[in-house]
């Protein structure tokens, strides 16, 4: 593909839609004209600026309100208030992805659970152990390798899956609420995970900050 500039010989006619564009934007899909200025390095970082700020402006007040007045922004996207905040699923990305950063530098490992805990610690080991048993004879120890390969991979996998909670959370919702259309509780799910992974990080925080206190006062919790 020509990265060249477009010559005023091709610049009559719009190179997305094919359509006439005698000024400077077609009026067919709205494609603006290039000009030798749109190549300029400041005009390119202009732009990486401005868009910037504007999705970082959208984002901060997102999270003042979604930690501020939970269920505020929810209403506000029902209601038709929805250009002074960022997308339901952005935030939730964004909440997500901070949330699974921030997690090792605290020394957490909330939602994963281990091998041994599957098998004697929840409330489903026994159908846990009786899958494993089809794969090993019963009373054989099972290898150190194995646990060490399920613990590894179970971590990364168990924080994609929480994307999973979103449709969990929308399907009761939505057939609780039968007025609603399926995106009103899947906007809700997803400001409420939202607001949950953030929530579940501060009190995280918090419990870190409680422990190395009474570590300094000499008590082991």
């Amino acid at each position: 593909m020509s990265t060249e500039p477009e010559t005023p010989a091709a610049a009559d006619t719009c190179p997305s839609c094919g359509a006439a564009r005698p000024g400077k934007f077609c009026g067919a899909c709205g494609e603006k004209r290039v000009d030798p200025h749109d190549y300029a390095l400041g005009h390119f970082l202009g732009h990486l600026a401005e868009a910037f700020m504007h999705a970082d402006g959208k984002l901060f007040r997102s999270l003042r309100q979604l930690l501020a007045h939970p269920g505020a922004l929810t209403a506000d996207f029902f209601a038709g208030r929805r250009r002074a905040a960022l997308h339901p699923l952005s935030l939730f990305i964004f909440a997500n992805t901070v949330f699974f950063l921030a997690l090792p530098l605290l020394g957490w490992d909330t939602l994963t659970t281990p091998l041994e805990s599957h098998l004697h610690a929840q409330v489903y080991a026994p159908l846990a152990r009786w899958m494993m048993a089809r794969h090993f004879a019963p009373g054989v120890a099972l290898p150190p390798e194995l646990m060490h390969t399920f613990d590894h991979r179970e971590a990364p996998l168990a924080n994609s899956l929480v994307i999973l909670m979103v449709p969990l959370t929308t399907l009761p919702l939505a057939l609780l609420f039968r007025g609603w259309r399926w995106l009103q509780p899947a906007v809700f799910a997803l400001h409420f995970w939202a607001f949950g992974l953030l929530l579940l990080l501060a009190e995280l925080g918090l419990a870190n900050a409680a422990i190395r206190g009474l570590v300094a006062l000499g008590i082991t919790p």
